[in-house]
C-alpha cells in the first residue's frame, strides 16, 4: 500500500498528528518500535505496584479564550465532537511521601498553583523554599547548573 505520511512514534504527539492527518484524508502509517502503542502513556509494574507514566489530568483546557482551550477544540475535532471535560475540584490529588524511617507525610495537591506552593512551604518549613515559586524555565536552568 502507498502511504501519504509516515509518523514515527505512537506517543501522544504521534497519534494526535496521525489522527489529524487522517481526518484530512491522508493515508497515514504510524511506526512504533515498542510492542505497545502509546509512547509514554502506558503503565508499568514494579514490586506489585502499577504506575501510569502518561497524562493524569489537564488543567486550563476549557477556559474560553485561553490558549489551552485550543487543545480541547483539537481533541473534539479529531473525535466525534462529544468530548466533555470534568472539572477538577481544588486539592484533587493526594500526595503521600513515605520517609526512610517509615513515617508518612500527606498533603492535598491541586489548583490554584499559588495555593499549592504556599501549602508545600508550610508542609516542609525546614527546606527553606522561596516565598514564590520560580518560573519553570528558571528552575530548569538552576537544576541543570547544580553539580
Amino acid at each position: 500500500m502507498n502511504w501519504d505520511t509516515l509518523v514515527i512514534g505512537s506517543g501522544i504527539g504521534g497519534l494526535t498528528a496521525a489522527a489529524a492527518l487522517a481526518r484530512e484524508g491522508q493515508r497515514v502509517l504510524v511506526l512504533e518500535q515498542h510492542d505497545i502503542l502509546g509512547g509514554m502513556t502506558q503503565t508499568f509494574a514494579r514490586q506489585g505496584f502499577s504506575f501510569g507514566t502518561g497524562l493524569h489530568y489537564l488543567t486550563g483546557v476549557t477556559a474560553p479564550g485561553d490558549d489551552e482551550a485550543r487543545f480541547a477544540r483539537l481533541l473534539n475535532t479529531l473525535g466525534d465532537g462529544t468530548l466533555r471535560f470534568q472539572p477538577l475540584p481544588d486539592r484533587f490529588d493526594l500526595v503521600r511521601l513515605i520517609h526512610p524511617d517509615g513515617t508518612e507525610t500527606r498533603f492535598a495537591y491541586g489548583a490554584p498553583e499559588a495555593d499549592n506552593w504556599a501549602r508545600l512551604k508550610a508542609q516542609f518549613p525546614a527546606e527553606g523554599l522561596p516565598s514564590t515559586r520560580m518560573p519553570t524555565s528558571t528552575s530548569r536552568r538552576a537544576a541543570a547548573s547544580t553539580p
